[in-house]
């Protein structure tokens, strides 16, 4: 298998360890739920869309991720208009995409769509608005 596609019906969540004490850093039980849905989401799409998919080992892969939002409710009607006629709007504001969105997504998936993230060597991702909020995720193994 080269090339799977994935969507993920969640809102993107920004994923950071908490600072406990003497316990060090841990995260908390919402992240650990919401984690939990994107490898349940995973397994269930994998099992359906790709019945023959074994996880991706010992080879370097290339990711795809878009983080969508819903356009805001305060958005200019020209904007909006702009919007619905098939322009990109990025979303510049909070969360961070490389440190909080990424991380937390991509260490979901270990041991669902990859082995190890280490192998993980090209990454293309983004904030946009989007008609309906989740996470779309392409994979696929990099030629050598």
């Amino acid at each position: 298998m080269n090339n799977i596609l994935l969507y993920f019906d969640v809102k993107p969540k920004a994923v950071q360890s908490v600072r406990g004490g003497y316990k060090g850093y841990y995260q908390l039980p919402a992240v650990k739920d919401w984690k939990a849905n994107i490898r349940k989401q995973a397994f269930v799409s994998l099992k359906n869309s790709y019945p023959e998919f074994q996880m991706f080992k010992d080879k370097p892969l290339g990711i795809s991720v878009s983080f969508n939002y819903e356009p805001l409710k305060g958005w200019s009607k020209k904007k909006r208009a702009e919007f619905d006629k098939g322009a990109v709007f990025y979303k510049d504001t909070s969360p961070d995409l490389t440190d909080n969105l990424m991380k937390g997504f991509i260490d979901a998936l270990t041991g669902i769509v990859w082995e190890d993230d280490s192998t993980i060597c090209y990454v293309d991702s983004r904030k946009v608005f989007d008609l309906k909020t989740g996470i779309k995720l392409s994979v696929w193994e990099l030629d050598i």
